[in-house]
C-alpha cells in the first residue's frame, strides 16, 4: 500500500496485488496464426504464462475447462492449442469464409491457486486449395502392343501420375498416386512427370500389351502445395493383329480344280 498526495493537498492509497505466495503469475495477450484447411489434432500454438512457482494450468475462462464452448479447440496443461474435428469443420478453418478472427479469454493457475486471464487471438491464414483441372485424357499411337497416353494440365507445376489398368478397372487419386489398381494390386504399367508448363504432357510409350484387349489409362495432376486434381481416364483396346503377307484368313479353304482336254 502506498499514498500519493492529491491537488489540494488530499490523499489516496492505492494497492499493488500480488498472488498468494508472492508469485508473480502472469499471462500476457497473444495472438496466433495458422493456415486453413487443418486437420483435426493439428497444432494452433502454445500459449505462454509465467509464474515464480510454475504454471500448473491453461483453460478456456468460458469454460473452466480445456476445451472452448464452441468445442473448436483444445488447450492442455503445458499451453498447447489444438484444433478439433468440429473446428476443422467451422468456418474457422475457411479462409475463404468469414470470420477469419476469434477470440478466447484463457485463465492459467499455478499450485498455490493462484489465476491469471489474458485474451488469445486466433487468425485463419489463406493458403492455395485450388486443385489443378485436366482435360482431354488422351491414348494415342495405338498398336497390337502398345499405346500412348497424354493428358492436358491447366497448373504449370507439381507432378502428374499416369496408371495403366484394365478396362473396367477405377482406381482411386491415392491408388494412381501409387501406381496401384482398385484391388491395391500394382497398375498394369504406371508413370510420373515433373510438370514444368501448362498444356499437353505426353508419357512415354507403354508397350508389351495383349492383342485385342481393352485398357484404361488414368491420370491424376497434383501441385507442389499438395492440392490432387480430379482423376481423368481414357479407355481403348488394341488393335487385332494383322495378318502375314500370304497368310489365308481364317479357317476358310480353297479348293482349285484343273481340268485337262486329251
Amino acid at each position: 500500500m502506498f499514498t500519493r498526495l492529491g491537488v489540494g493537498g488530499s490523499s489516496r492509497s492505492y494497492g499493488v496485488f500480488l498472488p498468494k505466495g508472492g508469485s508473480g503469475l502472469t499471462i500476457l495477450p497473444q495472438t496466433f496464426e495458422f493456415d486453413e484447411n487443418k486437420l483435426a489434432g493439428s497444432a494452433i500454438g502454445t500459449v505462454v504464462a509465467t509464474d515464480d512457482v510454475g504454471v500448473t494450468s491453461f483453460l478456456f475462462t468460458a469454460t473452466g475447462t480445456g476445451t472452448s464452448a464452441d468445442s473448436f479447440f483444445t488447450i492442455d496443461n503445458s499451453g498447447n492449442l489444438l484444433i478439433t474435428s468440429l473446428g476443422v469443420a467451422s468456418v474457422h478453418n475457411d479462409y475463404e469464409t468469414l470470420p477469419n478472427t476469434i477470440v478466447y479469454a484463457i485463465t492459467v493457475g499455478n499450485a498455490e491457486a493462484d489465476t491469471a486471464v489474458a485474451d488469445i487471438t486466433l487468425n485463419t491464414l489463406n493458403v492455395d486449395d485450388t486443385a489443378p483441372v485436366l482435360t482431354s485424357p488422351t491414348a494415342t499411337g495405338i498398336t497390337e502392343q502398345a499405346a500412348t497416353a497424354y493428358c492436358i494440365t491447366d497448373t504449370a507445376e507439381g507432378t502428374m501420375y499416369m496408371v495403366l489398368v484394365p478396362d473396367g478397372d477405377a482406381p482411386s487419386v491415392a491408388q494412381i498416386k501409387l501406381g496401384q489398381q482398385s484391388s491395391g494390386a500394382a497398375a498394369l504399367a504406371s508413370k510420373s512427370e515433373v510438370i514444368t508448363s501448362s498444356g499437353i504432357n505426353i508419357f512415354p510409350p507403354i508397350s508389351g500389351l495383349s492383342v485385342a484387349t481393352s485398357y484404361e489409362f488414368f491420370f491424376v495432376h497434383t501441385d507442389t502445395i499438395g492440392n490432387d486434381s480430379l482423376s481423368a481416364t481414357v479407355g481403348f483396346t488394341t488393335l487385332a493383329e494383322a495378318p502375314e503377307p500370304g497368310e489365308l484368313i481364317g479357317s476358310s479353304s480353297i479348293s482349285i480344280q484343273i481340268a485337262i482336254s486329251l
